[in-house]
């Protein structure tokens, strides 16, 4: 679904089970279709669903690759856990080393370690808003889960629910940030489809 396409910018919701880019059938080959030009400009896990930003000129490209790298740009989640964390707001941080297809704790002298900032507010039991100081590969997911809260449907890193959903319960729903180009103002936001399921919980 597209959210916002312009000479420059082109804002997509990508669904669960997709890949961002890399592969034939990924969410930027379906971009690119009948366009000259689209690079996402950051990736969004698998597992995952939410927006997607794209450049559609080298220009734009550069210039979001400046703005993730500087943190220039506000990017919020909403995450599905097993459990509930006790108290109504705040702070994970850790250190993480990337390791094949996943993320683990680290100590902060391992060879790697990055460290891995989140801040969390609870919207209701088990439903969280996330803001990401830092953007760690599955950051969110494995910082959930090393505190015993992982994500819903999250199998890799230790979820036992079982749901047939689409993915799992972890969605970018809102992205602020300046145009690339014109330097105007944009906030985007997506809603996840698992809020439903959540309250039939």
């Amino acid at each position: 679904m597209i959210l916002h396409e312009d000479t420059h910018l082109l804002v997509v919701h990508k669904v669960a089970g997709l890949t961002t880019e890399g592969t034939v059938g990924s969410l930027e080959d379906q971009m690119q279709q009948g366009r000259r030009f689209v690079r996402a400009a950051h990736r969004l896990d698998k597992a995952a669903s939410g927006i997607v930003i794209f450049a559609k000129s080298s220009k734009a490209l550069a210039r979001l690759h400046k703005a993730f790298r500087e943190r220039l740009l506000t990017k919020s989640y909403v995450a599905w856990i097993e459990g509930d964390l006790e108290e109504q707001e705040g702070v994970l941080d850790d250190f993480l080393v990337k390791e094949e297809h996943r993320a683990r704790i680290a100590d902060c002298k391992e060879i790697g370690a990055k460290r891995a900032i989140l801040r969390y507010r609870r919207l209701q039991k088990g439903l969280l808003h996330i803001d990401l100081d830092t953007g760690r590969y599955h950051q969110i997911r494995v910082q959930l889960a090393s505190r015993g809260h992982p994500i819903w449907n999250d199998h890799k890193y230790g979820a036992k629910q079982q749901s047939d959903m689409l993915g799992i319960g972890l969605h970018h729903y809102r992205i602020a940030l300046m145009h690339p180009v014109t330097k105007e103002p944009y906030v985007f936001t997506h809603q996840p489809s698992f809020i439903g399921d959540k309250n039939e919980t």
